[in-house]
């Protein structure tokens, strides 16, 4: 269905208010923090330290924005947003972090507690297996790998795997 002229043409001004206020917006933003990557990452930390998630992630994003090749800046931006609930999001954070530093084997495992979150089951397990090449005693891995083994119905490997985890110094009751 066409619109008529005049409606198309006012469409198309209000779509092109509407960039130029966002657009204004963001350089407005970008201008007003005078913070450095460093310190936006450090300020996202201490926010991510208190729980406030919100906080955190802005800082975290203004820290990746100005300094795109900082692993560790991504890795605490994806906890962030799987605490707010951004699954899609904090996978992209995650699989940065591990691109920009392949041995961060924390943004691994993290990346598989989500991916079973997803259901994705058996590439959880390959990252916790990647993970282990780089801390073969963390023992979070073993947890995480193990929990993926149940969803999978593969009791004697989550054994395995949760033996592991005791093993390194897991030792809450759920394991």
């Amino acid at each position: 269905m066409m619109l008529p002229t005049n409606r198309r043409a006012t469409k198309t001004n209000t779509m092109k208010k509407l960039l130029i206020v966002t657009l204004t917006s963001i350089y407005l933003v970008g201008c007003t923090d005078k913070k450095t990557a460093v310190e936006n990452f450090n300020a996202g930390v201490e926010e991510y330290n208190a729980k406030d998630y919100s906080s955190a992630l802005t800082e975290l994003s203004k820290s990746v924005a100005k300094d795109s090749h900082n692993a560790n800046a991504f890795y605490f931006k994806g906890l962030c947003e799987v605490q707010l609930k951004n699954d899609s999001a904090a996978l992209i954070s995650f699989q940065n972090a591990i691109t920009l530093d392949s041995s961060n084997f924390q943004a691994l495992v993290e990346r598989a507690k989500l991916k079973i979150a997803l259901g994705d089951y058996g590439s959880a397990i390959i990252d916790c297996d990647k993970s282990r090449m780089f801390k073969v005693d963390y023992s979070e891995l073993y947890k995480t790998k193990a929990s993926a083994y149940e969803f999978l119905n593969d009791a004697a490997n989550a054994i395995i795997a949760y033996e592991s985890a005791i093993r390194y110094g897991q030792n809450d009751g759920e394991t």
